[in-house]
């Protein structure tokens, strides 16, 4: 009898170590409904953030388009300022203003910097004419056709550089 009281003893200090540590099912309810709004709220948070790492990724290659049309858009505007200022040099020399010397000399370290500008913008046809303008006999025909066909390529640089960047704008 002992025996069977003790085991009655036991089971109804189980039943009420269940009954009074257990977790209201509501509470429970509410634990688990938050729960499974938190992950779909983080699901979502995730998805805006990789949409969000396209549009940068995006943005970098048109920052990157821009600025290699940029780039090359000012190396041409410097090589037409440069070309602008050696012809200004000939034209004081045609009139007078200073020697053939100092119109050589001045021309010459101007050349120095349009052979760099050349080289950077790397057209070997605008190369071609402009260093073949360079090198005719100034008024003759091969001297003006050059010149001309260079400045051409130049201008048609310039438009093809402000297009590029354009494009990248508009995308």
């Amino acid at each position: 009898m002992k025996k069977i009281i003790g085991i009655l003893l036991m089971l109804v200090t189980v039943l009420i170590l269940f009954s009074g540590c257990g977790v209201p099912q509501e509470d429970y309810d509410a634990v688990v409904a938050e729960r499974d709004t938190a992950q779909t709220q983080v699901a979502s948070l995730e998805s805006d953030m990789a949409a969000t790492q396209a549009d940068l990724d995006q943005l970098e290659k048109q920052i990157a388009g821009v600025s290699s049309a940029w780039s090359s858009l000012k190396l041409t505007v410097e090589l037409s300022s440069l070309l602008h200022e050696n012809m200004l040099t000939w034209n004081r020399h045609e009139l007078g203003e200073i020697t053939s010397d100092e119109a050589f000399m001045e021309s010459a370290d101007q050349w120095g910097q349009i052979s760099a500008l050349l080289d950077a913008i790397g057209n070997e046809e605008l190369d071609d004419n402009l260093r073949g303008g360079w090198f005719a006999e100034w008024g003759t025909k091969e001297y003006d056709e050059s010149w001309s066909k260079a400045f051409t390529l130049l201008i048609s640089l310039i438009d093809q550089n402000i297009e590029a960047i354009e494009a990248q704008l508009a995308e």
